[in-house]
């Protein structure tokens, strides 16, 4: 897998939809910051009826949820049907834009909001396992200050400890997650895939490939980093994950 062939056959994949693409990220990005603002907003007007009492907190505590559930699963639509278009860009398919919306029946986005919270826990047993050690060792020197316990000589082993461990846990977490790179895609491919199956088909089609996706996306670094300028993301985002798409092509066929 050259890293260089990819990107040179990415943007050639890419080139004419970035309108498209760019716009799906986009809706789901203005979208969730509507919710959030359409939530805060009637937190706050509820403060405005609080002398109400209690049917007024339990009538907005339902609406919150609603919201919630409803931005949860809007966004998990958008992400998994996301992968499914740019399945069917790769794939040079006629109805790639229909791929979108088949996730937005409610069936289905209720199938993507359960995907992405399974992926999500497993992913976050990952990051308690690799980040608890440094967690840990900020704790301590947080109690210690407390008590006033810590001599400098203390404090600067375990805030080189916390450093070292916080870093190495990152490195280890990201090599760790990339198990799960295509899990998305897989699922989004097959409609009839199970949540599970997709995560382990990924972990299973990944398995010496790992060190080949950690090495294709370090070499996007730079490109994460000009990106803090706002204006080459939009170049870089479809053009990622049009890569990624491609990569996660080669590895199932």
């Amino acid at each position: 897998m050259k890293t260089g062939i990819i990107k040179k056959e990415s943007k050639t994949i890419i080139k004419g939809k970035r309108r498209q693409a760019l716009s799906i990220v986009l809706f789901n990005l203005f979208f969730c910051a509507a919710m959030t603002a359409l939530s805060y907003g009637i937190i706050v007007l509820s403060d405005r009826f609080s002398a109400v009492g209690l049917p007024v907190g339990i009538t907005v505590a339902i609406i919150l949820v609603i919201i919630s559930l409803v931005t949860l699963c809007v966004y998990s639509s958008v992400s998994v049907g996301e992968k499914a278009w740019y399945n069917g860009v790769t794939a040079n398919k006629a109805n790639y834009s229909r791929r979108l919306f088949f996730w937005f029946r409610p069936k289905n986005s209720f199938r993507a909001l359960r995907f992405h919270f399974s992926l999500f826990f497993i992913k976050l047993s990952l990051a308690i396992l690799f980040f608890l050690p440094g967690i840990i060792l900020l704790w301590s020197i947080y109690y210690l200050s407390g008590t006033g316990g810590l001599e400098l000589y203390l404090f600067i082993s375990l805030a080189a400890g916390s450093l070292i461990f916080g870093i190495s846990g990152l490195i280890f977490y990201f090599v760790a997650v990339q198990r799960y790179f295509i899990a998305e895609y897989l699922f989004s491919s097959d409609p009839r895939l199970g949540v599970f199956t997709a995560i382990n088909q990924s972990k299973n089609l990944l398995d010496g490939h790992i060190f080949e996706i950690v090495k294709f996306k370090l070499s996007f670094l730079p490109w994460f980093f000009g990106c803090l300028a706002v204006i080459p993301a939009f170049y870089f985002i479809p053009y990622y994950k049009e890569s990624c798409c491609v990569v996660a092509k080669r590895i199932t066929l």
